[in-house]
């Protein structure tokens, strides 16, 4: 049209389109990476300042300024800078928010990979995984040389502090909470007394957790009580202690792991039951309820928070030598032996190995699981 001045003509850059929505400012986080804060739209990133009201005018168009962002009709992005830097980046719209940004760039002669790294100055260092659906944020923490933040409860011993153990080895940084004797000192473990039956404990363990690793992205509900006895010499404070501690704490557990997770639209939930859950076991009618409680609420959390990128299973473990099963007669334990088809008991390590998968990327599409880890114990069931 007469007296306007396309955008793609020639100039400090080229952009794609043929109408600005509006004009917004570059945010360079500190690891280097270009960005545009998500959906692409004016004041929700509050280090961005705010463009001139005549300059978003629809009949104000211009050549961008250098450092500029035009957002044109959600088509695509334009980033000028001094020197010749075209940046071009691909938006895919999805109701009000910008989803995805595919950043392609060209600097002179310069090659893309020895641009967009999340350390420039050290070609040793990978690109860091970034989340398609929020611009700009890693799906993790495997950022090179930083860790997830991890948080187990239960933790003071046995699969618990196994768990802890194999997340360390992965590079991860790893709270832990236990109720009453301390756990021995383990590298790269943060260990905080909390009993999961208090709102007010958990909450200062993750506080703990968040100060020392950042926010939570893998949590792994582990904390649990004993309190056998026969159905008619069963008190309701047998019963009442062990679902509030086993099934009670997971959920007050999850619940406040939900709260970053939800934000970062990513985490790992992990809870861990029992074969009893599925098997049941004379005698144990309360710890029975409770790690069977614990399947039914992981996979409501699962089609609850799956939509937002977090994971929520369960590990079943058969009978695992550790100090909760050394209180055993022989006779018991012979019995028990019979009904394994391997033929022994596990091991924590060997447990710990599989919680350890499912909080891990490579189990991100799996969602809503019940894994048995009991040596055959519960085939069928």
């Amino acid at each position: 049209m007469p007296g306007r001045q396309p955008l793609h003509e020639q100039g400090e850059g080229r952009v794609v389109g043929d109408r600005r929505r509006h004009l917004d400012q570059v945010s360079r986080p500190s690891h280097g990476e270009l960005r545009v804060p998500a959906g692409g739209q004016q004041g929700r990133d509050p280090a961005s300042p705010r463009v001139p009201a005549d300059d978003l005018e629809p009949g104000n168009h211009r050549q961008p300024r250098p450092g500029e962002v035009g957002v044109l009709d959600l088509v695509g992005v334009g980033i000028v800078h001094p020197g010749g830097l075209h940046v071009q980046q691909d938006l895919v719209r999805s109701g009000n928010r910008v989803r995805h940004l595919q950043v392609l760039q060209r600097l002179g002669a310069a090659k893309l990979s020895d641009h967009d790294r999340t350390h420039p100055s050290d070609p040793s260092v990978s690109r860091a995984p970034w989340d398609v659906r929020r611009p700009g944020r890693p799906v993790s923490g495997t950022v090179a040389g930083v860790g997830r933040s991890v948080l187990i409860t239960g933790a003071g011993r046995g699969i618990g502090l196994a768990t802890a153990r194999a997340m360390v080895a992965s590079g991860d940084q790893v709270t832990i909470t236990y109720r009453s004797q301390p756990p021995p000192t383990e590298p790269g473990v943060l260990a905080v007394r909390a009993d999961v039956t208090s709102v007010a404990d958990v909450d200062a363990a993750f506080t703990a957790a968040e100060k020392a690793h950042g926010p939570v992205q893998v949590a792994v509900a582990n904390a649990g009580v004993l309190r056998d006895q026969l159905l008619l010499r069963m008190t309701d404070e047998d019963f009442a202690t062990v679902v509030d501690t086993n099934l009670a704490g997971a959920f007050r557990v999850a619940r406040r792991a939900a709260r970053a997770m939800v934000r970062a639209r990513h985490g790992r939930i992990v809870l861990v039951s029992s074969v009893v859950a599925v098997m049941g076991s004379a005698g144990q009618a309360n710890y029975a309820a409770s790690k069977a409680g614990l399947i039914g609420m992981a996979r409501s959390l699962a089609r609850e928070l799956g939509p937002r990128g977090i994971t929520t299973n369960v590990v079943t473990p058969g009978f695992v030598d550790t100090v909760m099963t050394s209180g055993l007669s022989e006779r018991r334990r012979s019995e028990i032996l019979r009904g394994i088809p391997l033929g022994r008991y596990a091991t924590a390590e060997e447990v710990a190995a599989v919680v350890a998968f499912l909080a891990s990327e490579q189990a991100g599409y799996v969602n809503g699981a019940v894994v048995p880890v009991d040596g055959g114990l519960s085939m069928g069931q």
